[in-house]
């Protein structure tokens, strides 16, 4: 039952519970326990938000930190940005450095993030092609 649709009549020591053309009588005990379920409900599903924006909160702290521990421009929090080496001719992404490195978790993030898996560094290559060998190997 959505909150919005309810609306409530007392009379009497009784409740009436209108929901469009639906009427129904109740007692205020069992009101005031629906009122309680439904706060409860919404409690609930608030804590599971705040839980959610902490941990997207941490993984964004973990890029961030990986971006910066690797020299690679953080101004914007662009996963694609790519890190220059080599007087600017050579290139690499964050998402081909965690590959390289067998970080899996960051290559998760990283791909959470907006990294696009398709992107060749300068040498052509995708953070496949950095996989590949690594996970054949194993």
């Amino acid at each position: 039952m959505a909150l919005c649709s309810h609306s409530f009549h007392q009379r009497g020591g009784r409740c009436k519970v209108l929901e469009e053309d639906e009427t129904v009588q109740c007692s205020a005990e069992r009101l005031a326990g629906w009122k309680w379920k439904q706060e409860q409900e919404r409690s609930r599903r608030s804590h599971q938000i705040h839980i959610q924006q902490s941990n997207l909160q941490k993984a964004k702290t973990e890029v961030h930190d990986f971006l910066q521990g690797h020299g690679i421009p953080t101004d914007s929090f662009d996963v694609n940005v790519a890190k220059k080496s080599c007087f600017g001719l050579c290139r690499t992404y964050p998402l081909h450095i965690a590959a390289k490195e067998r970080d899996w978790h960051m290559v998760r993030l990283l791909l959470f993030f907006g990294a696009d898996p398709a992107q060749r560094d300068s040498r052509g290559r995708t953070p496949y092609d950095y996989m590949g060998p690594l996970i054949r190997a194993d």
